[in-house]
């Protein structure tokens, strides 16, 4: 992820002196579990999950552009699509699969045949138990992990 240090540098060097940069991302973990819906389109996950860098691939970067590591926050209670992030019915509604660029990069058949399970599980009611065992790896998880680090006094 060579961009990063691209990125780091130029924030580390417009940023006063004990400014803050907070890095927003999904951690791989996050990525293939944080999501109820995630492993209903694995190859589309794994698309995504290739642009993501790893955490320690961030914070090393932040140490090279100069950072002082700051912490890591995790809000294990907070998801990203609100109130209708738990929609069984939701991945059939483009608007929801709108709220989240991982369904944009699942090819055509990929997303047919998951429309179809979707369908099929809601139809026979197996999308309450699937939605309970997906929620259960997302609240260990979370969605979304805040990397923070400070610009060094001077």
């Amino acid at each position: 992820f060579p961009e990063l240090a691209m990125v780091f540098e130029q924030a580390y060097r417009v940023l006063r002196p004990q400014g803050v940069f907070v890095c927003n991302t999904s951690s791989h973990p996050q990525v293939y579990d944080g999501f109820w819906w995630a492993d209903l389109i694995p190859d589309a996950v794994s698309r995504i999950a290739q642009r993501m860098p790893p955490i320690a691939c961030i914070t090393e970067k932040l140490d090279q552009a100069g950072f002082c590591f700051g912490g890591i926050v995790v809000p294990i209670h907070a998801v990203i699509q609100g109130d209708h992030y738990l929609d069984p019915e939701g991945p059939l509604k483009p608007s929801y699969r709108n709220g989240d660029s991982t369904w944009s990069l699942a090819k055509e058949a990929e997303l047919e045949q998951v429309l179809e399970r979707v369908r099929n599980m809601n139809k026979d009611g197996s999308i309450i138990h699937y939605l309970e065992q997906r929620e259960s790896l997302r609240r260990k998880l979370g969605q979304t992990t805040f990397v923070y680090a400070y610009k060094k006094p001077s």
